[in-house]
């Protein structure tokens, strides 16, 4: 989940950084861009603390599932 979100950053990002860089300088953009990626790792604590209880608690949506690979 935290590397599907920063992938879709980076992949906006490289829509407007360039004009917001050539604007504002890049300490501003970059500055953003890495408290975004440290808001997104910080979500790797609850996953860490309750990662078990989260697999217990979707383990059927997987079993029920048919997957047709």
């Amino acid at each position: 989940m935290v590397t599907c979100f920063r992938a879709i950053i980076s992949f906006a990002w490289t829509f407007f950084v360039g004009t917001w860089t050539a604007e504002r300088g890049p300490a501003e953009p970059f500055g953003i861009f890495a408290l975004l990626m440290g808001l997104f790792g910080l979500t790797m604590v609850p996953v860490w603390l309750f990662g078990k209880r989260m697999r217990i608690a979707t383990a059927d949506w997987v079993r029920n599932s048919k997957s047709t690979w």
